[in-house]
């Protein structure tokens, strides 16, 4: 592939909803206006968009860039979660005390799969409600249901801060995962693609605050 040094034409970012409805938008204005010749596609994806067949020039990914050798990736922020529910439903069916008590309350999870996980007892055991009331694929309805107060739920304190809503419990129990930018090796021949991808890095450090404790961003 020969070198591309064009700083026009159109980059496409592949993100999970609850990133590329809400963060990733205010991230990359000001790459489009400092670059007004490149155009921003952002595809929403809950699973992984496939590099190699070029569903994406860059992926927004949880936990890694994935085990195809021609990607290229870097951790951009460690994302913190918390146990959130309800003042509503805390009020009605009480503040969970520890760990133990979980068992005792309805649950929000997801549908595909709990990323943050759940805690453990001081055995290493984990401890899940009692039952899932709610469950769903997608962030925005995820935290409706907590805010809604169909129970406890484990989301980031990005989201759960937002809402204005919920209350964080045990807050003694803290998860994270790692946000990886990834795109295939091509990148290093595409200006345009290139210039993206540092700039969305660079936008997840400065905003290092807002993904691990959901600290007003600073876009």
């Amino acid at each position: 592939m020969a070198q591309d040094q064009s700083l026009s034409g159109l980059v496409v970012v592949s993100a999970s909803e609850g990133l590329g409805a809400d963060w990733l938008p205010r991230a990359l204005v000001s790459f489009q206006i400092a670059n007004p010749g490149i155009g921003i596609d952002i595809t929403i994806k809950n699973n992984s968009a496939n590099l190699a067949d070029r569903e994406a020039d860059i992926a927004l990914r949880w936990n890694g860039p994935g085990t195809q050798q021609s990607l290229v990736g870097r951790r951009g922020a460690t994302v913190g979660a918390g146990l959130y529910a309800s003042r509503a439903y805390l009020e009605k069916h009480g503040r969970p005390a520890a760990v133990e008590d979980l068992a005792d309350h309805a649950g929000v999870g997801w549908s595909i799969g709990d990323y943050f996980g759940w805690p453990s007892t001081a055995a290493g055991a984990p401890v899940l409600p009692r039952h899932v009331s709610f469950k769903t694929n997608s962030p925005a309805s995820h935290v409706k249901g907590l805010e809604a107060g169909f129970g406890v739920g484990v989301t980031s304190h990005r989201i759960a801060r937002s809402s204005g809503e919920l209350e964080r419990i045990l807050p003694d129990f803290e998860s994270s995962l790692d946000l990886w930018v990834v795109a295939h090796e091509t990148v290093r021949k595409s200006a345009r693609v290139r210039a993206a991808f540092d700039h969305i890095i660079a936008q997840m450090k400065a905003d290092a605050a807002y993904f691990s404790r959901g600290e007003p961003s600073i876009l």
